[in-house]
């Protein structure tokens, strides 16, 4: 029987959103609680928060009271997005035997996409389970072009194209292999440093909303689906 892990992201600074988002609150509760309620009920059974270094004090202390802080690592992030992950995932198998990472599957999951699923979490780590990697992604829609200089020169085909979101999920010593092989300075999500040791990814095509919170508008969108939808619990 597998085990599955998680690592929620929340280290970035917040720049292009103008403030902090993982602590202002989304409808009812804060932004980071609504990926870690979902991860944990899509059968999680422990995750590693990975927030800022002087925010792990203050995340600490928010979780003091929250029903599954006994399952929650929180540690400091590093200075990109593959060495946080890298951070999450080696902190969850510290406690692991080296023995049953065959059969332990981690997601990453960023906490600024607070509108995930269970279902559609429980079907990446399905998959994953499966095949060894899988993602959440969305199909292309637009038609996307390349451009240099602000200037239009290909075309690209977006039946081939898909946006990756996450959770992104793979077997445990499938991550340990890949760190020792890959810098993870050099690639901006979990499938890129798989693919670029070899690994297949799978997509799984997201079902429900699972939009990124990253600027202004994202948020004022996002306040409205709570609001209007009625998303908030």
């Amino acid at each position: 029987m597998s085990s599955r892990l998680s690592v929620l992201l929340a280290a970035g600074s917040g720049r292009r959103m103008g403030f902090v988002k993982q602590f202002q609150k989304l409808g009812n509760r804060p932004v980071w609680k609504w990926s870690l309620e979902t991860l944990f009920a899509a059968g999680v059974s422990r995750v590693a928060f990975i927030v800022p270094d002087d925010d792990v004090p203050l995340m600490e202390e928010a979780l003091r009271d929250d029903p599954n802080s006994d399952r929650v690592l929180v540690a400091a992030g590093g200075n990109t997005r593959g060495q946080s992950s890298q951070r999450g995932i080696l902190r969850l198998l510290a406690d692991i035997a080296i023995e049953n990472w065959q059969s332990t599957y981690i997601c990453v999951h960023d906490a600024a996409r607070p509108f995930l699923t269970v279902h559609d979490t429980v079907r990446v780590f399905e998959r994953a389970e499966v095949t060894g990697a899988a993602i959440l992604a969305q199909r292309c829609k637009d038609t996307v072009k390349e451009e240099q200089n602000g200037v239009i020169v290909r075309t690209m085909p977006r039946e081939a194209l898909w946006l990756a979101q996450t959770p992104q999920c793979a077997r445990a010593d499938w991550f340990v292999d890949a760190y020792k092989k890959c810098d993870v300075d050099c690639v901006t999500d979990e499938a890129m440093l798989l693919e670029a040791c070899g690994r297949k990814v799978e997509l799984v095509e997201v079902q429900s909303f699972n939009g990124k919170l990253t600027v202004p508008e994202d948020w004022k969108y996002a306040e409205w689906l709570v609001t209007e939808k009625g998303q908030s619990e």
